[in-house]
């Protein structure tokens, strides 16, 4: 796992390393894998909303088709 801390030391495999020691690709490197993993977490809160709306709506139809049901009974 990739863990950078605020005074930019990046751990890599139980490894620390500074700015100083990456070379421009390297550096590129990080920036990407940061970006992954902003995007990782903007997609799942996304896929959290969905699913509770999803579940929402399926237990909304669910009620509604008891109460029908339960209407017709009583008729």
């Amino acid at each position: 796992a990739l863990v950078m801390s605020e005074e930019n030391i990046i751990t890599l495999d139980g490894k620390d390393y500074t700015s100083k020691d990456l070379d421009g690709r390297q550096k590129y490197l990080i920036v990407q894998l940061q970006k992954c993993a902003k995007q990782l977490g903007e997609l799942q809160a996304s896929v959290d909303s969905i699913q509770r709306s999803r579940d929402s709506f399926q237990n909304e139809l669910i009620e509604s088709l008891r109460s029908t049901s339960e209407e017709e009974k009583a008729s």
